[in-house]
């Protein structure tokens, strides 16, 4: 036993060798922080450090207040092409940094395409033909807009299924229940600008029907159609509950 105490007290006089050393360390980095040496010691000592640093915390904090302002709202809904029996789906993606300002990202599923013209000359025997061809893109389209509220009016531009565009909302109601819309993209069409004019009723706090007409200009007369549908929309207040219960 008195060889085994021996090792212990010979190892406790080497922790306290160590300590002292360290504490020896943590003098020196006190004392150079009182000199004002080193990164730390500026910004404890140097006055113009410490305005600074409180002069950018106000506009940090006013940053991050922004941020957490910013809304986020995912949502979706379908609509029946009633003259060509098909659906067309929608995916939203909305972010409002500010009360009356927006910015979404919309994919969209359309059964018909995108759908140019093209004008083919053929010279057959001395002669000379023209027929114009009418071409079909079955693609994902997609649109990003920025939307600026006036009231209770909408003002929105930018891509729109591929193409610039420009759209008009009007809300009605309490808690904007009600509203309808008027989409005109893709001018240089040469059937004629899409037109399409839409009303949207809000029955419940997540879901809307819709109702109204599609590529109403269009030279194409078979392509003019009315359509109806129904979709779902969520924002973060009701997002926030479905993912805490996830695991």
């Amino acid at each position: 036993n008195k060889e085994s105490l021996n090792h212990a007290v010979t190892n406790l006089d080497h922790s306290f060798a160590k300590l002292d050393q360290t504490m020896g360390h943590i003098q020196s980095i006190s004392d150079k922080m009182d000199k004002g040496e080193g990164t730390i010691g500026k910004l404890i000592n140097d006055e113009t450090t410490v305005d600074q640093l409180n002069s950018a915390l106000p506009g940090l904090n006013q940053f991050l207040t922004d941020a957490d302002r910013i809304k986020l709202d995912v949502g979706g809904h379908v609509e029946y092409l009633v003259r060509q029996s098909a659906y067309k789906s929608y995916l939203d993606i909305r972010l409002q940094p500010l009360k009356d300002r927006f910015y979404t990202l919309q994919l969209v599923d359309n059964p018909r395409g995108k759908v140019t013209t093209r004008t083919i000359n053929d010279t057959v025997g001395g002669v000379s033909t023209t027929t114009k061809e009418t071409i079909t893109e079955d693609k994902l389209q997609l649109s990003l807009l920025m939307g600026q509220r006036y009231y209770d009016t909408v003002v929105m531009g930018g891509l729109m299924e591929n193409t610039f565009g420009v759209g008009l909302q009007q809300y009605f109601g309490s808690g904007d229940n009600y509203r309808i819309g008027l989409d005109v993209w893709d001018f240089s069409n040469t059937l004629g600008p899409h037109l399409k004019l839409s009303g949207y009723w809000r029955f419940f706090s997540n879901a809307f029907m819709v109702v109204g007409g599609d590529d109403l200009a269009s030279k194409q007369h078979e392509f003019r159609d009315a359509f109806f549908g129904i979709g779902l929309h969520f924002n973060e207040d009701t997002l926030k509950p479905i993912f805490s219960s996830l695991p």
